[in-house]
């Protein structure tokens, strides 16, 4: 049977490490092409480099800071400009703040809630409209089991 993911594409942030990098080694095995981002390009290059070897897919490499307001924008810009159709999202590019309130730096509370939360929003709500006119695609949004629980020192990240 045919990998219903095979020749089709996902893009996958946060990809240079961790789950997202899981999700990047898991897919291209079955045949998908991927366009992984992160800040640190080196990581991505060097899977990049691995996936191709390993499985041949094609990837693409978009390093940048998607906490940056027109980051999501220039990366879907240069998507489109390739003519690829994204058949998979996996928004997986997020981090967490610990501190009590006085000690937290507003700034990077800011950044985080413009990565974990705008970030996701513009990325499925510029994917998806593509996506409902073919009548197929799918978003996966990793997130965290502290989104359903107040936590300690996490007040800008947890429920």
């Amino acid at each position: 049977m045919i990998d219903q993911y095979a020749e089709r594409w996902a893009l996958i942030t946060g990809a240079s490490s961790g789950i997202g990098k899981e999700f990047a080694q898991f897919l291209a095995a079955r045949g998908m092409h991927l366009i992984l981002t992160a800040r640190r390009e080196n990581l991505l290059n060097e899977l990049a480099e691995d996936l191709d070897r390993r499985h041949g897919t094609q990837t693409i490499v978009f390093a940048g800071d998607l906490s940056e307001n027109d980051v999501p924008q220039k990366m879907l810009a240069e998507v489109q400009s390739r003519n690829i159709e994204i058949e998979l999202l996996i928004n997986n590019a997020g981090f967490s703040v610990v501190n009590d309130i006085a000690n937290t730096d507003t700034d990077t509370v800011l950044k985080m809630v413009d990565l974990n939360i705008r970030a996701l929003t513009e990325l499925s709500y510029r994917v998806l409209p593509d996506m409902m006119k073919r009548g197929h695609g799918s978003i996966i949004n990793v997130a965290s089991v502290a989104g359903f629980q107040p936590v300690a020192y996490m007040g800008g990240y947890a429920a």
